[in-house]
């Protein structure tokens, strides 16, 4: 009997020792905390600067622009003569109203800074006709081989010009007329009359049918120089080049 105790008690000193052996602790492994994020770079500072800092318009149209960059009240400071600008929040557009070509400079303030803006006006393309009606770019709309005229006897202000295709029967066309041309500074008001003239070689119609009208143009020839040169617009929105001879 107390072989049989002392064998069990054996069997169990055994089996407690090898399931200590076989029992292990198993560490905590903590999870590695996620790096914080970088911070994000500033935005870079951008200074408020014009889309087109440099601008070239022609009579006729009108040259545009936006004040990148820049938010507040935008006002133009002080004139240039011949220009009309119109400001609309940062968007800028300017229109000539006088034939000066060259490069002009334009400021504009806002947020306690100036801002300058260049511009270009094109010249029209120079003419040896002492007569002719011509596009902006320099074709002509008439092939005017023939002009007559007529003047106030008062004060000799030209009153009537003829320029027609034909000589013997100019009437019969195609003929541009010019009529009651009236002058104050740079302001050209006159009625005109067409007949039969043809489209451009491209194609471009400036008159559809005989065409009449008064107009509204600017001068641009030197004051009391002959011939008078205009730049018109007409009803249709083409842009007419007129020479007209005034002696």
């Amino acid at each position: 009997m107390n072989k049989v105790v002392r064998s069990l008690l054996f069997v169990g000193v055994i089996s407690l020792g090898l399931a200590s052996c076989g029992k292990k602790d198993t560490p905590v492994v903590q999870p590695t905390p996620a790096p914080a994020p970088a911070p994000e770079p500033a935005p870079p500072v951008v200074e408020a600067h014009f889309a087109k800092a440099e601008l070239t318009v022609a009579l006729g149209s009108v040259a545009s622009t936006t004040l990148e960059g820049f938010k507040g009240t935008l006002t133009q400071e002080g004139t240039v003569e011949g220009f009309k600008v119109t400001i609309e929040g940062n968007a800028i557009t300017i229109a000539p109203e006088q034939y000066l070509p060259g490069e002009h400079t334009f400021a504009f303030k806002g947020e306690g800074k100036t801002y300058k803006l260049k511009l270009t006006l094109q010249k029209l393309p120079e003419h040896t006709e002492g007569y002719g009606v011509f596009t902006p770019s320099g074709e002509k709309v008439i092939d005017a081989k023939f002009v007559s005229k007529k003047f106030n006897p008062k004060d000799k202000s030209i009153t009537f010009v003829l320029m027609s295709e034909t000589q013997n029967t100019p009437n019969a066309g195609p003929y541009i007329m010019v009529r009651n041309v009236k002058q104050e500074k740079h302001i050209v008001t006159f009625s005109i009359q067409t007949k039969a003239v043809k489209p451009l070689a491209n194609g471009d119609v400036y008159f559809d049918g005989d065409v009449k009208e008064d107009v509204t143009g600017i001068r641009t020839s030197a004051e009391g120089v002959s011939p008078l040169r205009i730049f018109a617009t007409l009803k249709n929105g083409k842009h007419l080049d007129l020479i007209v001879p005034t002696k």
